[in-house]
């Protein structure tokens, strides 16, 4: 059984923990241990370019410095992000667990626990929060938040189980939707006390809403009055790509004239090669893979597609509607806390195929209607998920579990 092999490990970890040598990495850390700031190791199970780490790496270069000491970890190898975080001048360490649940991992979290002497240990992705939050506890870190970014709908009861075992470990919960909160409640029975929503944020005039350069339309050899719609995000069952692939199937056989950017890459890449060959989209679909000038893409485009099957906060969704957009997705996790279905874009059921088409076809034609949708979108995003103010609302959550802790004492 799975559970019992978990305690096993946890229980040879605990001994062994206790006699953990820290003197491998207090050698890099000789700067002078006592400090006004409040530290915080930020722990990530992975350094990807994923919605949770690009919003992680968002906030945290936005935190005032003055106030805050930032360490990063990420549990496994080093990614993408690690260079950017270095180029800032954060501190980045990694455990190197490869995917697995390995005593090695602990031993060297506990060693980063005891050295560093962080105040908050703030924990996001499921990996992450089984080490973090036991060795955390050990290692005597006072608080330990976890961040609930998504709904996930994949996991299995013995995940469910061994969040709820470790769940007394945790200071609060912070998730980045409503529908976090209730996933919290309901599955993992955590107390609302313990939980607050800080919604994700964006930096917005990053994104234009009518700078275009047409670069990418002149490459593909599109004319600039075919309807583009474009879907950003990981190519995995998640996201629902089969079931926009068969939408826009449908599209195509009701002789609509349209075409479609899928931006990301994914282990479902040969699939989605094989099902847009199947359906006879070569033609319509293109597969851009990872790009670096997603808020350029965004710009050349009409309409924004998202057909996953579940969500936390989807970033991708902000940034289109930062680029005033109008947005067809469905209702999974906070999604319906972003797009208010008939002002600022059109909600469907999940593995609908006929619905999305449906919902596409209305924009598709009526090009004052998608304005409409986009210009108001663009004006949700301004007043309610501006990123500075969503930094400073987790900066106070950090320095209001240092403060309580102060009037106690």
């Amino acid at each position: 059984m799975w559970i019992p092999r978990y305690i096993a490990v946890w229980a040879y970890a605990v001994k062994t923990l206790e006699r953990a040598d820290s003197n491998q990495i207090a050698a890099d850390m000789s700067e002078e241990m006592v400090s006004k700031k409040i530290r915080l190791l930020s722990f990530q199970s992975g350094d990807m370019l994923g919605g949770t780490e690009l919003n992680n790496y968002r906030i945290i270069s936005g935190m005032d410095r003055d106030r805050f000491e930032v360490d990063i970890c990420f549990l496994d190898n080093e990614g993408p992000l690690t260079p950017l975080y270095r180029d800032l001048g954060f501190r980045v360490f990694h455990l190197f667990a490869g995917g697995k649940l390995q005593i090695s991992s602990c031993l060297r979290l506990a060693r980063i626990l005891r050295c560093r002497h962080y105040d908050i240990l703030h924990i996001f992705g499921l990996r992450a929060n089984l080490i973090g939050r036991i060795v955390g506890r050990i290692c005597g870190v006072r608080y330990i938040v976890t961040g609930q970014r998504n709904i996930d709908a994949w996991r299995k009861r013995r995940h469910t189980l061994a969040d709820y075992v470790t769940s007394p470990f945790v200071s609060v919960y912070i998730s980045n939707s409503y529908a976090g909160v209730e996933i919290l409640r309901a599955r993992e029975r955590i107390s609302p006390e313990k939980i607050l929503v800080i919604h994700n944020g964006i930096d917005w005039s990053q994104f234009s809403a009518s700078s275009s350069t047409g670069l990418l339309r002149r490459t593909l050899g599109l004319s600039p009055d075919v309807p583009v719609i474009v879907c950003v995000g990981e190519l995995r069952d998640a996201k629902g790509h089969a079931y926009l692939l068969e939408a826009v199937a449908r599209l195509r056989f009701a002789g609509k004239e349209f075409h479609v950017w899928l931006v990301g890459d994914g282990p479902l890449r040969q699939a989605i090669q094989h099902q847009i060959r199947d359906l006879r989209l070569d033609r319509t679909v293109t597969l851009l893979g990872i790009r670096e000038d997603v808020s350029d893409i965004l710009s050349e485009s009409d309409i924004f597609c998202l057909a996953s099957l579940w969500e936390g906060l989807p970033t991708c969704v902000m940034e289109a509607m930062s680029s005033a957009l109008p947005v067809v997705a469905t209702t999974v996790g906070g999604v319906p806390e972003l797009v208010c279905d008939g002002e600022t874009g059109l909600l469907v059921p999940p593995r609908n195929p006929s619905a999305l088409a449906e919902a596409l076809t209305k924009l598709l034609d009526a090009p004052r209607l998608r304005a409409a949708f986009g210009e108001a979108g663009r004006s949700v995003v301004k007043r309610h998920f501006g990123l500075t103010d969503k930094i400073r609302d987790l900066e106070k959550v950090y320095e209001g579990l240092l403060s309580t802790e102060a009037r106690i004492m």
